[in-house]
């Protein structure tokens, strides 16, 4: 781990640093800030189908600007450009793909209590954006993921619901209990919140409970689909478990003392990456872990 260093990390989204993208060999070499015609990368990344990624930033749904691109194995970005949203594009979250890679998908949010949060789809080349669907229930308070299976059935997070949303209709076909999903191969995601719920073409697949009180936090899923590495924890304390689909068997990667969060497989899923925070105070590390898969 290294030092944060001032220049790098200056003050952002309400007055905590920015984050910047950096490339951390696996082989222990240091850290490199990504850079971009030669400025760095401030934003989160939003990996899609065949390589392709976007790079949004903001504060909270306000979002100032967003790049789109493509990411080889290694991690090097390729042809980043700005997409030229409009100057009155208003709110937006939940950054996703379509399912082909051509269009980004976001949620629309209201600023108003009254106002009706919206999926929609923008042209990275041009940033126009089209009205998908609106959206009712839980959702419509505020939409924190949305994405496309390949069926073209919609996935929307949001209001502690995860909603499959027909794509021809705009209506929803199926809800679940959870704080955001991650996509799979072919149809498969999983809802996470309480627990692990791996759905199907939107039937239950595979349901993981841990003890009451535990929160699962984020979850990825392995390159084949097969496993998912994920953070469970309560009450600022948690721990990073690996479960296959097949025997549904949580495996403990990381535990206490700290706070783990944004968990990612390898590209050859052998190991798992994430940052680990020791308490408060500390800065966060990158912690690289051998899973044998």
């Amino acid at each position: 781990m290294e030092a944060v260093d001032a220049g790098l990390s200056r003050p952002g989204c309400e007055g905590l640093p920015e984050p910047v993208m950096f490339g951390a060999p696996v082989d222990g070499g240091a850290r490199q800030a990504v850079l971009v015609d030669g400025a760095t990368i401030r934003g989160t990344v939003i990996r899609g189908p065949e390589g392709r990624v976007a790079l949004v930033k903001g504060c909270e749904a306000f979002v100032s600007d967003v790049w789109v691109g493509t990411e080889a194995a290694d991690g090097t970005l390729a042809g980043v450009a700005p997409v030229p949203l409009a100057p009155d594009h208003g709110p937006l979250a939940g950054f996703g793909w379509s399912d082909d890679g051509s269009h980004l998908l976001a949620g629309h949010n209201g600023l108003t209590p009254s106002a009706v949060a919206a999926v929609v789809s923008i042209d990275p080349a041009t940033g126009e954006e089209t009205k998908l669907f609106s959206l009712e229930g839980a959702a419509a308070r505020g939409v924190s993921q949305v994405a496309e299976l390949p069926d073209g059935t919609y996935v929307v997070a949001g209001g502690g619901e995860v909603v499959l949303w027909d794509h021809t209709t705009g209506a929803s076909l199926a809800r679940a209990k959870g704080a955001g999903f991650a996509l799979g191969t072919g149809p498969s995601f999983a809802v996470y919140g309480d627990g692990i719920i791996v759905l199907v073409s939107g039937m239950p697949h595979t349901v993981v409970h841990h003890q009451d009180g535990v929160t699962v936090g984020t979850a990825q899923f392995s390159p084949d689909g097969e496993a998912i590495v994920y953070t469970a924890g309560a009450e600022g304390v948690e721990s990073v478990f690996v479960i296959g689909l097949t025997d549904a068997v949580p495996t403990l990667v990381a535990g206490p003392p700290g706070r783990y969060f944004r968990t990612v497989f390898t590209g050859d899923g052998q190991a798992v990456a994430f940052n680990r925070q020791a308490d408060p105070a500390a800065d966060p590390e990158v912690i690289l872990v051998p899973v044998g898969r």
